[in-house]
């Protein structure tokens, strides 16, 4: 079952905008049907009483006293540390459940978008660095998992594929003097690949 994760970047925040998503946290956390009734979440008095010591030293920080900066720059350590000790807990009991996690006041981390059928690779280079050996160079394309070669003698129809991680590779083991014709196309999530036109190349 797919697992939900929430994001954490409470440490980037500013201090103005972390008191701002601490409150709102609170907020959402409060005894509600779809989550806090049923549940005593861990840290939530704490939390509470963290954001209030840490509005309350935001306050006093505004006149430049480096003592009360000290002061409000530590207690925001301890709010950070309750915010992620709630997120841990909501990520353990809750990391199916998509809803209840929306509900806590958390964001949670996007999924990457997968990438469907890819565009023809552009800039397919062949040569010939070593005896039976080609390398094959194309620029990589965005959201390619793997590129595969298709390749066969110009004098014969049947062909061979190579696939590779990676967008430059060699393939070795080729007949030497052979002339050969080779086509490449970008592997993503799509199963349609599109292939370069063929180039042909002469294997040392």
């Amino acid at each position: 079952m797919k697992k939900f994760k929430l994001i954490l970047n409470f440490m980037y925040f500013s201090n103005i905008k972390l008191l701002d998503k601490a409150k709102h946290i609170l907020a959402s956390l409060s005894p509600r049907p779809e989550l806090a009734a049923s549940i005593e979440v861990p840290y939530y008095d704490d939390l509470q009483n963290a954001t209030t010591a840490f509005e309350e030293a935001m306050e006093k920080a505004k006149n430049g006293d480096r003592i009360e900066i000290a002061k409000r720059n530590e207690i925001r350590v301890n709010l950070i540390d309750y915010l992620l000790e709630i997120k841990a807990f909501l990520e353990s009991k809750y990391g199916n459940d998509y809803v209840a996690l929306m509900s806590s006041g958390y964001d949670i981390r996007k999924e990457p978008t997968p990438y469907g059928e890819l565009p023809i690779p552009t800039n397919l280079q062949l040569s010939s660095p070593q005896e039976g050996c080609i390398l094959v160079n194309i620029s990589a394309v965005k959201g390619a998992k793997s590129y595969v070669c298709e390749y066969g003698l110009t004098n014969e129809t049947t062909t061979q594929f190579a696939v590779n991680s990676k967008s430059t590779f060699k393939i070795a083991g080729l007949l030497t003097a052979g002339i050969y014709r080779m086509r490449a196309a970008a592997v993503g999530t799509s199963a349609t690949h599109n292939f370069t036109q063929f180039k042909t190349v002469v294997v040392s």
